[in-house]
């Protein structure tokens, strides 16, 4: 019984943790343009299923997580993380929030999508599905100039 009870928490505390943005995004839009206009960058949100899309899982993985999208954030973006779990309710405030920058920034219905923007909120650019490291760089590249 005393395992059992282990395993519930240790699994809990991972779908707890799967709905925090990773380390060095935001999952406020609002507060990420503050950050855009004082560091002179651009927004990235990136709109994703963490926990059940295929394409956003290797995304993640291909693209997001390596140094050369991550060197390039430093400079460049400032990074919000808009996910949808299917695993984990997100509070109700949060779901709602992201649900509004989706429409507000014309994502679209489909995962995994990046819409960038200036700091003054204007849409300079949107990035949707999957490509390898290179692809996804260039598209990026080219949007932020």
């Amino acid at each position: 019984m005393k395992k059992l009870l282990l395993a519930l928490i240790v699994l809990g505390s991972v779908f707890t943790l799967a709905a925090k943005p990773p380390a060095g995004w935001t999952d406020d839009y609002d507060a990420a343009l503050e950050t855009a206009k004082k560091e002179h960058k651009y927004v990235y949100v990136l709109f994703t299923g963490s926990d059940w899309c295929g394409w956003c899982i290797r995304l993640r993985k291909d693209v997001l997580e390596t140094p050369k999208f991550k060197n390039f954030a430093q400079k460049h973006l400032v990074l919000v993380y808009c996910d949808f779990p299917r695993r984990e309710r997100l509070p109700q405030s949060q779901l709602a929030k992201q649900q509004q920058w989706l429409r507000q920034l014309q994502a679209g219905g489909g995962v995994p999508s990046a819409v960038i923007v200036n700091s003054s909120g204007k849409v300079v650019g949107k990035i949707g599905g999957y490509a390898k490291l290179n692809n996804y760089m260039r598209k990026l590249k080219s949007i932020v100039k």
